[in-house]
């Protein structure tokens, strides 16, 4: 299934996976989307390194059919965008169909290919690209596809705005940690480089627990919370973090679950290497999801509270995995960091 991102979704990923301001990550995401538009512009494809080639071809005027009520449409001739990935993305998108086998269609079954014509303007929109930022090209380098293609290069477009994400967090930390490390001492700059190596391995292997995770299904009662069931479940309130962030995608507000609403109760791995990977990353989201809420809600009387609930899931981290804010304290705001630091001295030391 395609996810389809506009701008706004996309920075909000960002900061999610990253920890930057949500003002950061949009203008991130603007900026690079401009310039691939320039890049296109001046020349018939734009490679990013270890990542891919975006190409734009031309397509002649035809004639296609209009899906809504099946009546014959003119297509104008216009430039169509396309991404390919590199090697290494290629095999990380097949790598689930590796096994599987080819199985031969017979003749009769086959449905005859038809003039109709895949929704050109999805891919510019994706990129914010006008055709007419290329009238000064020559309009006879083009080449016809056949729908068949068409169809496929949908389907990758779709697959790509998930990968992007991926890249482009792992980009923006490893930009950061080369400006942070200049400013650092030589006694810092060695923990610091421990701390960047994490972060990059971090989304391989907590993918990799991704894929065999079990879940139990829970509806949630009147009156509860994440706290409440997390110490239900796992016998510990402070792992609530680890069912906000299994179930993000219902509420991007931490302190809210809907009643009678079925949740996933993700089963903590045996594995210790893996168990830690699950409740730091978990945290984060915590940590990460109300510094957004407070930014798109900025007028809330709600802020208050959410920055000090931010700040105690932090705690909660310390508490549960010791040296989370040492290991990850480039990926937390500085004044959150010392309060979450002086609560754990204080209180539970």
């Amino acid at each position: 299934m395609n996810e389809f991102l506009t701008q706004s979704q996309l920075a909000e990923k960002l900061v999610q996976r990253t920890g930057i301001k949500f003002e950061t990550a949009k203008q991130f995401s603007s900026v690079f989307f401009t310039i691939v538009k320039k890049g296109l512009k001046n020349s018939e494809s734009f490679s990013v390194y270890n990542f891919g080639t975006f190409k734009k071809t031309w397509i002649e005027a035809t004639t296609g059919i209009n899906p809504g009520n099946g009546e014959k449409i003119n297509i104008s001739a216009h430039w169509r965008i396309k991404f390919v990935p590199c090697a290494a993305v290629a095999r990380r998108l097949n790598k689930p169909y590796e096994n599987l086998k080819a199985k031969e269609i017979p003749e009769d079954s086959i449905i005859p290919e038809t003039a109709d014509e895949p929704d050109d303007d999805f891919y510019n929109d994706e990129l914010g690209i006008d055709e007419n930022d290329f009238e000064d090209e020559p309009e006879n380098t083009a080449e016809k596809e056949s729908s068949r293609k068409n169809l496929k290069i949908l389907a990758l477009a779709g697959i790509f705005l998930l990968i992007f994400i991926l890249i482009i967090s792992i980009l923006i930390k490893s930009c950061s940690y080369s400006t942070k490390k200049i400013q650092k001492t030589k006694e810092e700059s060695q923990p610091a480089q421990k701390e960047t190596e994490i972060i990059s391995a971090a989304p391989e292997e907590t993918e990799s627990y991704e894929e065999k995770i079990n879940f139990e299904t829970f509806a949630v009662p009147s009156g509860s919370n994440y706290h409440i069931i997390a110490e239900q479940k796992y016998k510990n309130r402070h792992l609530w973090p680890v069912l906000f962030s299994a179930n993000k995608t219902l509420s991007a507000d931490p302190d809210f679950v809907a009643k009678y609403k079925d949740i996933k109760i993700p089963e903590l791995p045996a594995n210790e290497t893996q168990k830690k990977n699950l409740i730091e990353n978990s945290v984060l989201d915590a940590y990460n999801a109300y510094l957004l809420m407070c930014e798109k809600e900025p007028e809330s009387n709600k802020n208050a509270e959410r920055k000090l609930r931010a700040t105690r899931v932090l705690v909660s981290g310390e508490l549960l995995s010791p040296g989370f804010l040492t290991e990850h304290k480039t990926r937390i705001l500085p004044e959150y960091l010392e309060m979450a630091e002086n609560i754990v001295l204080h209180q539970y030391r």
